[in-house]
């Protein structure tokens, strides 16, 4: 499995005010002080993995961020921390380059984003419906199952949670569920796996 290169970045804390400072420092000019520093290391990534909290207890702090991480033609995945708002920051950060609540897939890879944020608490828990989303992230076995047992065509597949845009036809080349069954049963070799093979063709 090939290689692939993400950096990251943590609590930027940024303020719809260019001057806004926490504890004294200006979180904008910190930014994008970091952010030349890193600038070797951004020309080579595949993705860019920001943590929370993007922002600090400032929504208006997310029309920067935007302007500034969606300048490097790099797919940024954003993941929420306390000080942020998730209902406006899925609005304003809606879109490609960013990806807020994937899985998304690079290369080889999957990253799957988790939300661990609880509203107006300074600590964070997983929540049932995250690893409920992280199972089915990582899990080909159950859909592929019932695609073949039901043995109905497959119409319409997503990668996503956003509607429409991760809402794909099944023959779409973006459409991996059917590739990756096939190139894991192909591996198996033998007979039943011929004919397992086949099973998922008719399906698809």
């Amino acid at each position: 499995m090939s290689a692939i290169r993400i950096i990251q970045f943590t609590d930027p804390h940024l303020f719809g005010d260019a001057a806004g400072t926490l504890r004294g420092v200006n979180t904008l000019e910190t930014l994008e002080r970091t952010l030349v520093d890193a600038s070797g290391h951004l020309a080579i990534c595949d993705a860019i993995l920001v943590t929370g909290d993007l922002v600090q207890d400032d929504a208006g702090g997310y029309e920067p961020f935007r302007r500034i991480f969606g300048r490097f033609g790099k797919p940024v995945l954003c993941i929420p921390g306390n000080h942020d708002f998730v209902p406006q920051m899925r609005a304003a950060l809606a879109g490609r380059p960013f990806e807020l609540d994937g899985p998304a897939d690079i290369g080889a890879w999957r990253v799957v984003l988790l939300d661990s944020v609880v509203p107006n608490q300074a600590g964070g828990r997983i929540t049932v419906e995250m690893l409920t989303k992280l199972d089915e992230a990582v899990s080909l076995g159950p859909a592929l199952s019932t695609l073949i047992q039901s043995r109905i065509p497959l119409a319409y597949a997503t990668d996503g949670q956003r509607v429409p845009e991760d809402i794909h036809f099944a023959r779409s080349k973006r459409l991996a569920l059917v590739s990756r069954a096939l190139a894991l049963v192909q591996g198996e070799g033998g007979d039943g796996a011929q004919r397992r093979l086949e099973e998922v063709a008719r399906c698809a």
